[in-house]
């Protein structure tokens, strides 16, 4: 149970003697700076993946790092990375997509009959089949398909109580899912002196059968003309739909606590971008 974290203390304790630094902010992210502060690369960890970007110093310091651990492949410009697809063009925009993974992704199966009483609790073996269609269903939304993420809120909220009705909810959402599987993300290229951090959120007061206040909240890397009133490139970075944890009393406060969650996950966006353009910045 504790290997995952001992390879990762065996890695990381690697990637720092090859001058590498740790993130302050994300304990899976490490940039290879040199003694000016110039940082000549970044490298990602998900266990034994990685996510690379860098110059001709960062590759000569991953040949190092291969050379310890030998990669079992490495790809570049159109690869699939932890079940994304990410593809980069000639202009360096990158494109994110989970196309084969939705498609991958099987409905709950219902008998016929049950399917007529859509009132009826379902029993322990299809409520584990809605939480494992939900677990999937999430990561998905959680990183390319934020079209996904309100009706995937409200259905989590329904796994103890769950009814056909949910059961068969959940079937149409993955077939949405599927019906629109090429929907991407696309992160544009910006000059990095030039990108802002834009924030925006909302929510919906006392929504759903139990009154739950819901909130949302988009976060976009965006050009700095947006500040000046001009059209401006946007790559979405972040997004959710969920709910408030607490009862609200008005419209007026569940709009206020979206605009706070806003603020602070825009703020920690904006530390982590000063970071990774210069690692010893006073974060």
């Amino acid at each position: 149970m504790n290997a995952p974290y001992l390879w990762y203390v065996e890695f990381k304790e690697c990637l720092l003697s090859l001058k590498f630094q740790l993130s302050p902010l994300d304990p899976c992210l490490f940039s290879l700076v040199n003694e000016h502060g110039m940082v000549h690369g970044l490298i990602g960890v998900h266990v034994d993946d990685g996510l690379c970007a860098g110059d001709e110093v960062f590759d000569r310091a991953l040949q190092q790092l291969e050379n310890r651990y030998p990669f079992g492949s490495k790809r570049n410009t159109n690869f699939t990375f932890t079940g994304i697809q990410l593809t980069q063009d000639k202009q360096f925009n990158i494109f994110l997509s989970q196309k084969d993974y939705i498609f991958a992704i099987e409905a709950i199966p219902i008998e016929r009959q049950r399917r007529k009483q859509e009132s009826l609790p379902v029993t322990e073996g299809e409520r584990q089949n809605l939480r494992g269609l939900i677990g999937s269903l999430q990561y998905a939304a959680t990183n390319t398909r934020p079209d996904l993420s309100a009706r995937l809120s409200f259905l989590q909220s329904k796994i103890n109580c769950a009814t056909i009705k949910d059961l068969l909810e959940a079937n149409r959402l993955l077939g949405d899912a599927k019906t629109h599987a090429d929907v991407s993300i696309k992160i544009a290229s910006i000059p990095c002196d030039d990108i802002r951090i834009v924030a925006y959120s909302d929510a919906s007061f006392a929504t759903g059968e139990k009154l739950h206040s819901q909130k949302g909240g988009l976060f976009l890397a965006t050009h700095k003309d947006i500040f000046e009133q001009k059209s401006a490139i946007a790559s979405p970075l972040s997004w959710y739909s969920k709910k408030i944890d607490r009862v609200v009393a008005s419209t007026l406060v569940s709009e206020t606590y979206a605009l706070l969650s806003a603020v602070d996950t825009a703020n920690w966006l904006r530390l982590m971008w000063e970071w990774i353009k210069n690692p010893t910045i006073p974060w």
